[in-house]
């Protein structure tokens, strides 16, 4: 099986048969502005892909982050509603993973840093450049985001609480009962 390292499309399944409901080709064309598309198209993907975080859907809309920095959403017939583009150097080893979430209302993707989109216009409302991006993804916790690196950040306008609260640079950290729980080489809670 040889993968396809320059995918950028998502599709729709029915989850009742399987079928293909609807295909979304995003190509860095898509982009209004020409430094963006330029970016987007000189970035080489390293042995994942393009397509390695999983889109999230807030039950009125499908949110994908692709690892050449393109965010794009699209209604739930696969209509595309707006395009972003994040233009961060990569700083792990193996491609990008961290797949976006949607907590307090804003899609936050983590891409070398914490960005905060409104997931209604895809216009940027705020980026932290101090929560370093590893390989797991973001989880809301009692109104902050707590990233795999273990930075805490304030959910509303992004301002960094504290750091090294417990990284797990391979998986996500998950909130559940009031605890947050790390799980990497060990799990802590």
């Amino acid at each position: 099986l040889i993968e396809d390292l320059s995918a950028r499309e998502f599709l729709c399944l029915d989850r009742a048969d399987g079928k293909e409901r609807w295909r979304l080709e995003t190509k860095p064309s898509d982009l209004e502005d020409s430094a963006a598309r330029a970016t987007a198209e000189r970035y080489k993907p390293k042995e994942i892909g393009l397509t390695t975080a999983t889109p999230v859907t807030d039950g009125t809309a499908v949110y994908a982050v692709f690892a050449n920095g393109i965010v794009r959403a699209a209604d739930l017939s696969g209509k595309p509603k707006w395009t972003a583009f994040i233009d961060a150097e990569q700083s792990t080893s193996y491609g990008r993973s961290a797949s976006p979430v949607i907590v307090g209302g804003k899609l936050i993707v983590h891409m070398t840093h914490l960005y905060a989109f409104d997931p209604a216009t895809g216009r940027l409302l705020w980026t932290n450049s101090d929560a370093k991006c590893t390989y797991g993804t973001p989880a809301g916790f009692q109104g902050a985001l707590i990233t795999s690196g273990g930075d805490v950040v304030r959910g509303d306008d992004g301002k960094g609480l504290n750091s090294g609260v417990g990284p797990a640079f391979h998986t996500s950290p998950v909130a559940a009962d009031g605890l947050l729980y790390f799980g990497d080489r060990e799990v802590r809670a």
